[in-house]
């Protein structure tokens, strides 16, 4: 949990900075709560789609389990990405 907090804010620190270049510091905490949300969504778009597919896809299931985590880290991590891009770091 501590380190998923950290890793979050890292990222909100890294995105604000260098992604989408933000220097303006007036909504900040309304961006950094926008980014955890998130990030948590992400966190069970992972979780779910991994478990789905882990039990969909035939075969040894260490490979299932490989397939089946990349399939929910790579659904995650775009949802992460145009999530922050359109909710948190939006344009007013």
């Amino acid at each position: 949990v501590v380190a998923s907090f950290i890793a979050t804010f890292n990222s909100f620190l890294l995105n604000r900075a260098f992604t989408f270049r933000i220097s303006d510091k007036t909504d900040a905490g309304k961006q950094a709560a926008k980014v955890y949300m998130v990030a948590y969504i992400g966190l069970a778009i992972n979780s779910v789609i991994g478990t789905l597919f882990f039990h969909l896809l035939p075969g040894h299931p260490k490979i299932s389990a490989f397939i089946a985590t990349a399939i929910g880290a790579g659904c995650a991590a775009v949802w992460n990405f145009f999530g922050q891009r359109n909710f948190a770091f939006k344009a007013k």
